[in-house]
């Protein structure tokens, strides 16, 4: 396996996608927090794993949406997902570019 990181580690990502979608999606991406910067959509949430993550890349294949960046912000956590909860009320996971 590539790099340091169990396969079952959560880790925080930021995906950027071409557009602007409003904050019903983010029910519908696992709960990952959406913000829009300009013609850009921001989807920022903790992935608990590869198959998790491509189930995120899936649902915007779905939607038509172009894929602009994908990047993990942080190291795996100790700590379980937290799923449903904004990427901002999660301590800890407050990311920069």
């Amino acid at each position: 396996m590539i790099g340091d990181a169990a396969p079952s580690s959560p880790v925080p990502y930021r995906i950027a996608v071409a557009g602007k979608l409003d904050a019903r999606w983010a029910e519908w991406f696992d709960g990952f927090a959406l913000t829009v910067d300009g013609g850009t959509t921001i989807l920022s949430g903790v992935v608990s794993d590869q198959a998790h993550l491509h189930g995120v890349l899936d649902k915007i294949l779905d939607l038509g949406l172009t894929l602009v960046l994908v990047k993990a912000v942080g190291p795996p956590s100790s700590v379980p997902e937290q799923r449903g909860a904004s990427a901002a009320s999660r301590p800890g996971r407050s990311c920069e570019w």
